[in-house]
């Protein structure tokens, strides 16, 4: 039998076979590839650490100077949000929120004084997809949306799309 999956953005990946004896092969750009064999009689967790590959070549020299067309990204209305630079926000009773940032930014419009929930360019704050980790959260606000649920400290990165959202989002 021959199958085959591919990681998500957090390296997890799921593949659902019949029990059995299986060889198993691992690859990647730029690392060796990674062969074992499993004897799976239920459920297994596979966790493996993948070698860089070292490949050797001729030098190689690239010149050259690009025109600037003044396009940065290929994602129109897509604001990235480093959790680290709301440290410098003001704050609400001491707490920073990521979500009160948002409120600082063009396009964004903050529902009622002092909550949490926001309009993004004319739409209602209910038509908001919020996602933490690719799971959707559906009430991200505590204390009469005083507060969000997310903790500034444990966010990696925060993206806002304020025009048109990618397909992979839906409607």
């Amino acid at each position: 039998m021959r199958a085959g999956c591919l990681t998500n953005n957090y390296r997890f990946y799921s593949l659902t076979v019949p029990a059995g004896y299986y060889k198993v092969q691992y690859s990647y750009i730029g690392y060796d590839i990674e062969n074992i064999g499993v004897e799976l009689s239920g459920n297994a967790i596979l966790n493996i650490e993948m070698m860089e590959a070292i490949q050797l070549s001729e030098t190689i020299v690239i010149t050259g100077e690009a025109e600037d067309l003044n396009v940065r990204s290929k994602e129109i209305g897509l604001v990235k949000i480093n959790p680290r630079s709301v440290k410098y926000v003001p704050t609400f009773l001491g707490e920073q929120d990521i979500l009160k940032t948002i409120h600082l930014l063009p396009g964004v419009t903050s529902s009622r004084e002092g909550d949490s929930g926001f309009y993004v360019r004319g739409g209602n704050s209910d038509q908001n997809l919020i996602l933490l980790d690719e799971a959707s959260i559906y009430n991200a606000f505590h204390f009469f949306g005083f507060f969000s649920v997310f903790n500034s400290d444990a966010i990696r990165d925060v993206k806002l799309h304020k025009g048109p959202s990618p397909t992979k989002y839906g409607g």
